[in-house]
């Protein structure tokens, strides 16, 4: 069927490797070409005989290309010379390479020159952050600065008013036996930042109250500016009247709300109205400032018994709890002046929150 021309003699015995030669795809299969010694040869598949169709066009096909052809085969026979062996990568030998009197292989050598360019990319990286970090430092030095700026507009700062959003009505329902300071506090700010012409207080006396105020009233009346044409206003207005326990209430929406209680809750409501860049707006303070600030609040709102824990706490000299104006300073604030309203000797003996109610009534721009 395939005869094949040899120029060497093959002993009687002896038969060819099988994948000496071999033959194009036939009918998608891959046929194998065996030859024994007597001439006879037989043509199969991997999985199976080859049709006689098949046969014959595997007599028409062309010699295959085999690396060992005939002729190489008998050379290398009869040189004794062994075939290159296949699919090895060719071995590299490793240099030497003298660096400082010291021997050093290309494997060192690509290390020290791998180490050098991490470090020079790692100084580069460390230059960057270091940009950042200065960058970072120089605006919140900007906004503290900014909040500086608002809290000291009223003693002649900046005049710079800022424009209210949205209008907002509030009403706080409060015992006048416990009247809510920090809210005449706030409500300063508020006028403070957005003019006298956009926010309001006042204070009204409901039928079922009979309850003196313990504070002066003008306190809680600081209208509108009778010439104020703001479009956007914010008005709270406080309603002395019987309250559950003493706690005041905030409603802004009565028909869709419940009351707020509690006046660290008021005070953390009023000073969301704020700009997001005051230094006293709740939501602006650092994690470690949330914490200490609650923690006041939490004291306040239990009540002062005496005035030993916050002479401790003001130990030192700062002018503030937290160290600058918070609500907890309000609120904290509003609790003491209830508690001095029967112990009136109280600070005699507390020379720090002494200073520290000076403080507090500078910024609110009144006195008890």
């Amino acid at each position: 069927m395939y005869r094949i021309n040899r120029s060497y003699d093959i002993p009687a015995q002896m038969e060819l490797p099988k994948s000496m030669y071999s033959v194009r795809p036939v009918n998608g299969q891959t046929a194998g070409l065996y030859s024994s010694v007597n001439g006879n040869s037989e043509v199969t598949t991997r999985k199976g005989t080859l049709s006689e169709s098949n046969r014959n066009s595997v007599k028409d096909s062309p010699k295959p290309n085999s690396p060992l052809d005939s002729k190489s085969v008998g050379k290398r026979k009869r040189s004794g010379s062994k075939s290159p062996p296949r699919n090895k990568s060719p071995v590299v030998k490793r240099e030497l390479h003298k660096v400082g009197g010291s021997k050093m292989t290309n494997e060192n050598v690509n290390n020290s020159f791998d180490d050098a360019a991490r470090d020079a990319i790692i100084g580069k990286l460390e230059a960057r952050q270091k940009v950042v970090i200065d960058k970072l430092l120089h605006l919140r030095d900007i906004l503290n600065n900014l909040g500086a700026t608002a809290v000291t507009a009223s003693s002649g700062g900046s005049s710079a008013k800022s424009e209210v959003t949205s209008s907002v009505e509030v009403v706080v329902n409060a015992d006048p036996a416990n009247p809510p300071l920090s809210v005449v506090f706030l409500t300063k700010l508020l006028r403070d930042t957005y003019g006298s012409a956009a926010v309001s207080l006042q204070s009204y006396r409901h039928s079922s109250c009979q309850n003196s105020l313990t504070v002066n009233s003008n306190l809680f009346n600081k209208p509108l500016d009778a010439d104020s044409k703001a479009s956007k206003t914010i008005k709270v207005s406080v309603i002395w009247k019987r309250v559950e326990d003493g706690e005041p209430e905030l409603i802004v929406q009565p028909s869709v709300q419940a009351p707020v209680t509690g006046e660290a809750n008021i005070a953390r409501y009023l000073s969301r109205l704020l700009p997001s860049v005051y230094p006293i707006h709740y939501d602006t303070l650092s994690w470690d400032d949330i914490i200490r600030v609650d923690g006041a609040l939490e004291k306040a709102a239990s009540g002062v018994k005496n005035l030993n824990d916050l002479e401790q706490q003001l130990q030192n000299n700062q002018p503030f709890l937290c160290g600058e104006a918070t609500i907890a300073d309000f609120v904290t604030f509003s609790a003491v002046a209830a508690y001095l309203q029967k112990n009136r000797k109280g600070t005699e003996k507390h020379p720090r929150v002494a200073q520290w109610l000076g403080s507090c009534q500078n910024l609110g721009g009144f006195r008890l």
